[in-house]
């Protein structure tokens, strides 16, 4: 896929078939906002949409892990032991 300016996203090859309802709903946001005249590119994110629905995977999209309060510390005898029997 290139892109070369609002509204155009050049296919080469066979594409999935879930592009062309993810590139229908994209368009049609960019139409509502003014088409090419908007101020924003809804065009520019069909590749990454149809990399995440093939992947389940999007790169600008990301979730801050945090450390389970609930989980219980394993002692230190247990830790050193659990490190040595596994770098054996």
């Amino acid at each position: 896929m290139i892109q070369q300016r609002q509204i155009h996203l050049e296919i080469k090859g066979v594409a999935p078939a879930s592009l062309d309802g993810l590139r229908r709903k994209q368009v049609s946001q960019q139409d509502t906002e003014g088409g090419e005249s908007a101020d924003i590119d809804f065009i520019y994110d069909v590749p990454a949409d149809l990399a995440k629905h093939q992947t389940g995977f999007r790169h600008d999209a990301f979730q801050v892990l945090e450390p389970n309060p609930n989980k219980k510390k394993m002692p230190l005898l247990s830790r050193l032991l659990a490190r040595i029997l596994i770098d054996d």
